[in-house]
């Protein structure tokens, strides 16, 4: 090997150690990973509402005929209070036998038929919800389900509360590199953990009995949407 051969070589050498030892001495970014936390709230201006029937006679027939009557009665109230039909579901229905049992010393005795109907209302104005159930009732629903309570601005307020839960991130963010002597940098990576709402408060058979008795009392109160996220920002 001549001597500039050589000294070529190590002259090639010395650049990759230095690289080397450049890459070596490049440090991870620091980085800080926080849980952030949003909540909005809001009325609700929709429910879905289900109203009932169950009729018992000793025949089939004549039970179908008093939970057809009252269905029919029910859809006549919804339509009354602009109830459009596509939000109405009719599509609910049992049919079970009765049996007296006795004392178990002898056969079981047929004594008659149950038939339970119910019908599904998605009420778009909530401030109809009175109104429904008490004229409900009055047409002869026996049974009252709880009140799913829903707003139209459901996507729309859970994006918001997301929004909160990025900001509070980088708050929570700031607050460790505060005391880190540092401060935040560029994020390095976000990951939605989730979203929650409704279910919201709703009136349950009791309460839908006492809306009978005076609807306009009834105060659906507020939806709660929150939402959460992890964030990685570095620390600078």
């Amino acid at each position: 090997m001549t001597r500039r051969t050589a000294a070529a070589t190590a002259f090639l050498l010395a650049v990759v150690a230095a690289g080397t030892t450049a890459v070596a001495a490049e440090a991870p970014p620091r980085l800080v990973t926080v849980v952030g936390r949003g909540e909005v709230r809001a009325p609700p201006d929709r429910a879905t509402v289900t109203l009932g029937i169950v009729a018992r006679a000793p025949a089939v027939d004549p039970a179908r005929a008093e939970a057809d009557r009252v269905v029919a009665a029910l859809l006549g109230v919804a339509r009354r209070l602009k109830v459009a039909d596509a939000d109405l579901h009719t599509t609910r229905l049992s049919v079970s036998p009765e049996y007296d049992f006795g004392d178990g010393k002898r056969p079981r005795r047929l004594i008659g038929y149950t038939v339970q109907r119910q019908l599904v209302v998605e009420l778009q104005d909530i401030d109809r919800l009175g109104d429904l159930i008490e004229q409900g009732l009055g047409a002869g629903a026996n049974l009252a389900g709880d009140a799913q309570l829903d707003s139209s601005r459901r996507a729309e307020l859970e994006r918001e509360a997301l929004a909160h839960a990025v900001v509070d991130a980088r708050a929570n963010a700031a607050v460790i590199a505060q005391a880190l002597d540092a401060r935040v940098g560029a994020v390095h990576a976000v990951a939605q953990d989730g979203t929650e709402g409704p279910p919201s408060p709703a009136p349950g058979p009791r309460l839908a009995m006492a809306m009978a008795a005076a609807p306009e009392t009834y105060q659906p109160g507020e939806l709660r949407f929150a939402a959460s996220v992890t964030a990685s920002f570095e620390l600078v």
